[in-house]
C-alpha cells in the first residue's frame, strides 16, 4: 500500500465515487484502504442479510471512510464492486464499470450488457478468483466455526468437499 502513493502519484481514482459492497471483514479492508489510497470516494457496505464485522465499521469511520447499512445504500456511483447482485440497481448513466464478485451474481447480470450499460466484469470466472476462494472464504469459514464451537477441535476438522472454498479450509 506505501508503494501505491508513489507509484500512482496522480491519484487515478480522485474524485471517483466508489461502492465496496462485498462481505465486510478484515481480509476485505485492504482493497477498502487500496482504493482510498488511490483517491476513491468510498462507500462502504456488505450484502444485504450477511453478517459483517463492526469492528470494521469502526476502522472505517476513523478514517473518514462512510458506511452504509447493507441495503439502504443509495446515490450514483462510477464504479460498483458487487457481490451476488445485489446492487446492479444502483447503476445507471455515471456508472463506468460493474465488478461482480460470485457466479451467483454474475447469473443476475445475465443479459445485462446492452449499449448504454455499463460493462460487468465477473470476478469469479477469472484466474484471480481461487486465492479469494482458498484465503477469503476459507478464512471466514474457519473464523465462523471457531465462533460456533468457541476454538476449533484440537483433534481437527474433517473437510468433506475438494472445490475452491474446501481445498482452502483444508
Amino acid at each position: 500500500l506505501r508503494n501505491l502513493s508513489t507509484r500512482h502519484p496522480d491519484r487515478p481514482l480522485a474524485g471517483r465515487r466508489v461502492l465496496h459492497a462485498v462481505p465486510l471483514f478484515k481480509n476485505t479492508l485492504t482493497l477498502v484502504e487500496a482504493a482510498a489510497h488511490l483517491g476513491a470516494r468510498l462507500v462502504v457496505t456488505s450484502f444485504p442479510g450477511a453478517p459483517y464485522d463492526p469492528s470494521c465499521v469502526d476502522w472505517l469511520q476513523d478514517r473518514g471512510i462512510e458506511f452504509s447499512d447493507p441495503g439502504k445504500v443509495q446515490g450514483a456511483f462510477d464504479y460498483i464492486l458487487d457481490c451476488g447482485g445485489a446492487y446492479r440497481h444502483l447503476s445507471n448513466e455515471r456508472t463506468r464499470a460493474i465488478v461482480e464478485l460470485t457466479r451467483s451474481g454474475a447469473i443476475e447480470y445475465g443479459g445485462w450488457v446492452r449499449p448504454g450499460r455499463p460493462p460487468v466484469i465477473s470476478v469469479d470466472g477469472s484466474a484471480i478468483k481461487i486465492l479469494e476462494d482458498l484465503f477469503g472464504l476459507a478464512d471466514g469459514f474457519v473464523r465462523g466455526l471457531s465462533k460456533q464451537l468457541g476454538a476449533l477441535p484440537s483433534a481437527g476438522v474433517l473437510v468433506i468437499g475438494a472445490g475452491k472454498v474446501g481445498q482452502g479450509v483444508a
